[in-house]
């Protein structure tokens, strides 16, 4: 099976209240943080085989979630304003 990631939602944040930084959140078909011999309960992914990350400024990503909410619940509940998704959703 290859191996895909690819970024569900875009947004922007501000921070100090002034500049702005971005946000994605993005599903792929493998754990990030999965090490092969080292976890022996295997890797964190949903039912369709998918994990879920928080990506800050392109550089930093979140623990692994199973669903795209709880991603975005998460990026609402750490950034500290309020995000702007490109799509316009909460």
């Amino acid at each position: 099976m290859d191996e895909y990631s690819r970024v569900l939602r875009r947004g922007r944040w501000l921070y100090d209240g002034t500049l702005e930084k971005p946000v994605e959140i993005v599903v792929q078909n493998w754990d990030y943080y999965f090490e092969d011999g080292y976890d022996a309960e295997g890797p964190d992914l949903n039912e369709h085989g998918e994990a879920y990350y928080v990506m800050f400024d392109g550089v930093s990503r979140s623990r692994t979630f199973l669903s795209l909410d709880e991603a975005v619940d998460h990026a609402l509940d750490i950034l500290p304003s309020p995000v702007t998704w490109d799509d316009g959703t909460r």
